[in-house]
This record gives C-alpha cells, sequence and structure tokens, in this order.
C-alpha cells in the first residue's frame, strides 16, 4: 500500500521543512521537496494525503523505545514506570 502525503512540516529530528512523503507499506521510502513528487505512473494508485498544518516526525517514538525497558524482567529492582506520551514531549 503507497501512501503519499504532500505538503508535511517534517522533522526528522532537525526541521527539513515542508516536504512530500512517500510510503510503502508504512516505510518511508523518499522525503522530497513540498510538491516536487507527483502522484502519476505507478504512484497513481497511492493514497494523498494533504499534511497542510501537520507535523511529521519519523522515528519520534522508536528513539524512546530502548530507554523505557524495564518490565521487570531482571527482578522488582529493574521495574520503571511506564513512559507516557506527556512525559516524553512535556517541557518543562
Amino acid at each position: 500500500m503507497m501512501k503519499l502525503i504532500q505538503n508535511i512540516d517534517v522533522y526528522a529530528p532537525q526541521h527539513l521543512g515542508k516536504k512530500d512523503v512517500l510510503t510503502i507499506n508504512d516505510k518511508i521510502v523518499k522525503i522530497k521537496d513540498a510538491g516536487s513528487i507527483s502522484a502519476e505512473g505507478f504512484l497513481s494508485e497511492a493514497e494523498m494525503i494533504n499534511g497542510e498544518g501537520l507535523l511529521l516526525t519519523p522515528g519520534f517514538i522508536d528513539s524512546h523505545v530502548h530507554v523505557l525497558g524495564g518490565g521487570g524482567e531482571g527482578g522488582f529492582a529493574n521495574r520503571t514506570p511506564e513512559a507516557t506520551m506527556e512525559g516524553l514531549t512535556k517541557l518543562e
């Protein structure tokens, strides 16, 4: 399944600006300047998504997976509280 997200503001993690993003089977395969990927040829079957006003942060959740750990596999001393989206994104 192909998706073409057009004109979305991308942070990866640095700000890349407005981009067009093509995904195939939920994997990003191309990021180019906004307006540079058109839905022609084989992309005519792609689901089109208007990204205007939206943010894309590829890998944001994945970058936190390993620090969460602490599920108690090594016993009680290795258990940590569950992380929340608010806790990961809150500015102090």
